[in-house]
């Protein structure tokens, strides 16, 4: 009886504990430069980009002292510009591809192809290099993300063009890739030009080439980061706003694509231009409210602080359990965190208890952790309990 009482009050002090614990940001790596990125080639160790043009390798505890990759030479960094990410290939282990996406010296958004080194397995060999993607980006809202997604096709984004108002209405002209998250092939024409290939169930297959059969979704500002869910294959993107509103939206892992999320007509949910069509727009596009554009699953408003959405992951770590099946989310502002979930086709959004301001990126390790920067520090998010009992790992 007296064992039974003791092992009961043992169980009871650890759900006390669980519930005491609070998520907190802890240290990893600092002393870094305008990190815009950070990933995992399925393994232990933690790739970080930098938007000067260098992926940094972080494994067992400390930076590796020579980069993965320096594509410094070829990139025009600052402002949006930069080296913005990286992706490595589903089948990286047996065939070393890693992809990146930068700002060239003319200012086009480029996707090109790397292999890892043969003799080297922490860095790339350069005399790799293979440009499978490139168009001409404008001033700025270069998206910027790439990512595979379960159907192993690498999809990534692309913005507006810079301008504000975006003044030649480029996410909605069908006659651009502009405003646009594309989705290709890899898999195919690996050693002939383009380099990839279109999925037969591309959304504008066999329409003539007015979207482009690479595009998955358009009508996008700047789509700066998305991320897949690793349990579900759910597909997750926010899209910065300009005036008023931020969002993210959502599509089912089963989705077929095609959808048009609105801008510039609309802002998230805020009519932004009400011209019958948009100033600029092609005669057909749709107008504010029209059932043909695809409202957010979630906004808020540039208020209290809040100006430009950085979106992150869901959780699937074993850590911060408080947030597990979440998609979280922040705000470059504010430096507001917050975790969203889907219940009945209605979404909700908490504020959690951390803050980071000038977050650049969320990112992921090949456990499910998650992480965060701020540009100079990349941070683990964990818990008090993590913290205090075992610090990083």
């Amino acid at each position: 009886m007296v064992r039974k009482i003791l092992i009961v009050l043992i169980l009871l002090m650890v759900i006390a504990e669980a519930s005491r614990a609070t998520l907190q940001l802890q240290t990893v790596v600092e002393g870094l430069d305008r990190v815009t990125f950070v990933g995992h080639a399925y393994d232990n160790r933690l790739f970080i980009a930098q938007q000067t043009g260098e992926i940094l390798i972080f494994s067992d505890g400390a930076l590796l002292p020579t980069p993965f990759l320096d594509v410094s030479s070829l990139v025009n960094n600052g402002f949006e510009r930069g080296l913005l990410s990286f992706a490595f290939h589903p089948d990286y282990a047996s065939n070393g591809f890693v992809f990146v996406f930068y700002s060239n010296l003319s200012n086009h958004a480029t996707v090109a192809r790397y292999q890892v080194s043969a003799a080297n397995p922490n860095a790339v060999d350069p005399a790799s290099a293979t440009v499978i993607y490139g168009v001409d980006e404008g001033s700025g809202h270069y998206g910027g993300q790439l990512g595979f997604g379960s159907d192993g096709y690498l999809y990534f984004s692309i913005g507006d063009g810079g301008s504000q108002n975006d003044p030649e209405c480029d996410a909605q002209n069908p006659a651009n890739v502009l405003g646009s998250i594309l989705r290709i092939d890899v898999d195919q024409n690996i050693n002939t030009k383009p380099f990839y290939g279109i999925p037969v169930d591309n959304p504008f297959v066999g329409m003539g080439g007015m979207p482009a059969e690479e595009v998955w979704s358009y009508g996008f500002r700047n789509p700066w980061r998305f991320s897949f869910d690793r349990m579900t294959g759910d597909f997750y993107f926010s899209d910065v706003g300009q005036n008023t509103r931020e969002e993210f939206n959502f599509e089912a892992s089963d989705s077929t694509g095609g959808l048009n999320y609105g801008w510039k007509a609309m802002e998230g949910t805020f009519c932004h231009d009400n011209n019958m069509p948009p100033s600029n727009c092609p005669v057909n596009t749709p107008v504010c409210d029209s059932l043909d554009l695809t409202p957010p699953a979630f906004e808020y408003q540039r208020s209290a602080g809040n100006c430009s959405i950085t979106g992150g992951y869901v959780y699937r770590g074993s850590i911060a359990t408080q947030v597990y099946g979440r998609y979280l989310y922040g705000d470059w502002c504010s430096g507001n965190i917050w975790a969203a979930a889907e219940n009945a086709g209605i979404w909700s959004s908490d504020l959690l208890p951390i803050n980071l301001p000038s977050v650049t990126t969320f990112g992921e390790d090949d456990s499910g952790e998650v992480y965060l920067s701020n540009g100079s520090v990349v941070y683990q998010i964990t818990d008090t309990d993590r913290i205090f009992a075992n610090g990083f790992d």
